[in-house]
């Protein structure tokens, strides 16, 4: 059972990545490319919760994700969930808790979500348009993404090890 140090200390950096993701200024902007902070911290603090623990946090980011959306209702209620429940089965059983699995895991979760969601929004776009899509904004903004969870997979393994430890 995690102490409440941890799970306040998680959703005060919550908080600091839904405020940078929908801030007006749009800070950490390049090109066509901003990282999607919500679902980086997600996919890091699946990694070291079980799956039913990171499926309750994956419907709340879904949900206020959702409030401040332009996407229909309900999408990102969806595919967060789904999204936090997978990575942490795959760091349970597949894969180990390390860096280079949170940077594969974020750049995939990204890949997917950024694909899906243009798949289903504009489905009438040509395959030119959405492989340019692909290239000039999902790409990049996987990458941004997969660099911000990297420094939050640092801190959440610092945290997580110091909460969980018995004294």
């Amino acid at each position: 059972m995690p102490k409440k140090s941890y799970i306040a200390v998680n959703v005060i950096i919550a908080v600091l990545c839904f405020v940078l993701q929908y801030n007006r200024f749009n800070l950490f902007k390049f090109m066509n490319a901003s990282p999607m902070f919500p679902l980086g911290f997600l996919i890091i603090l699946s990694m070291f919760l079980s799956e039913l623990s990171s499926f309750v946090w994956g419907v709340l980011f879904g949900i206020i994700v959702d409030s401040f959306s332009t996407t229909a209702l309900g999408f990102n209620s969806i595919i967060f969930p789904l999204f936090a429940f997978l990575v942490s089965f795959i760091v349970h059983y597949l894969f180990n808790n390390n860096i280079m699995s949170s940077a594969v895991l974020t750049v995939s979760c990204c890949l997917v979500y950024f694909t899906v969601r243009f798949l289903i929004f504009f489905p009438s776009v040509s395959a030119k348009d959405t492989l340019s899509y692909i290239i000039r904004a999902a790409i990049p903004s996987a990458i941004i993404t997969a660099v911000f969870s990297v420094l939050l997979y640092l801190f959440e393994k610092k945290i997580f090890k110091n909460q969980m430890a018995p004294r």
